[in-house]
């Protein structure tokens, strides 16, 4: 199984809304599952200094910036059954 940051168009209430989620795909590319919320940027300083905190905040824009690249994936087509 992989996975990766695609935006996903979701409706609630009539409004349609666009987020960075995380999505996880079978072995044959198929989206499986993907988070019930959108990603959030919100790091606990732990067991590392500022700057590691940084730099793996930083790795994880650039793959999320990658998202920007990709069709826009809608929620309610994903999980569609064909007949």
């Amino acid at each position: 199984m992989s996975w990766d940051y695609r935006i996903i168009q979701t409706e609630e209430d009539g409004t349609l809304h666009y987020g960075i989620y995380e999505v996880y795909y079978d072995e044959d590319g198929t989206v499986s599952a993907r988070t019930e919320s959108t990603v959030s940027l919100n790091y606990p300083l732990e067991d590392q200094d500022e700057d590691e905190l940084l730099e793996e905040i930083k790795k994880d824009l650039k793959h999320m910036k990658r998202a920007l690249y990709r069709p826009i994936l809608i929620d309610s087509e994903l999980w569609r059954k064909d007949e």
